[in-house]
């Protein structure tokens, strides 16, 4: 039996879009980028482990009509900066400058570190680390007060937590259901 190159090209054709379609099922179900994936790309690129940074900034943010994370860290007097993708991992940006002589004080080990500070927050919603997504966390200045911000969602609920560096004290705790009831 003989085959028309019509028919040949029809089949082609029909094998070549069930593949593009595949392919985007399986790009669609892929999983995006997390905060922390993209804090160890931050990591990798300054060439510093986790361990030796103060982290300032955890954020996801939209620049320019797409998603990004927003890493901040403190280390040997400069302060690093850097813009993730958060589809596809790449860095948009990256800068590193000198730190202000109040932000230098948090590398003296007087402050709560980024993850003590989550680790508070957590306990006082009375959920555990797995639970919480986080989108933001940031360390700062208010009138003079070193402290944390943060906001994260548990089973649909948002959280935003401020709470003192110095001393783990919660300042702030607002929780809003997805409905966006307080």
């Amino acid at each position: 039996m003989k085959i028309s190159n019509t028919k040949r090209l029809l089949a082609a054709a029909v094998a070549a879009v069930l593949m593009l379609g595949m392919s985007l099922a399986i790009a669609e179900d892929a999983s995006p980028l997390s905060l922390e994936d993209a804090k160890a790309i931050a990591l990798e690129r300054a060439r510093f482990d986790e361990a030796a940074v103060f982290m300032t900034k955890l954020a996801e943010d939209r620049e320019d009509g797409r998603r990004v994370f927003e890493i901040e860290f403190i280390v040997d007097g400069k302060e690093y900066e850097f813009d993730i993708d958060a589809e596809a991992g790449g860095i948009i940006k990256e800068s590193t400058e000198t730190v202000s002589s109040r932000k230098s004080e948090v590398v003296a080990g007087q402050l709560l570190t980024m993850s003590e500070a989550k680790e508070k927050a957590l306990a006082r919603v009375g959920v555990a680390a797995d639970q919480a997504v986080f989108t933001e966390i940031e360390f700062d200045y208010d009138d003079s007060r070193a402290e944390y911000e943060m906001r994260f969602t548990v089973d649909g609920q948002t959280y935003k937590v401020e709470l003192d560096a110095e001393t783990g004290e919660i300042t702030k705790h607002e929780m809003k259901s997805s409905s966006g009831k307080k």
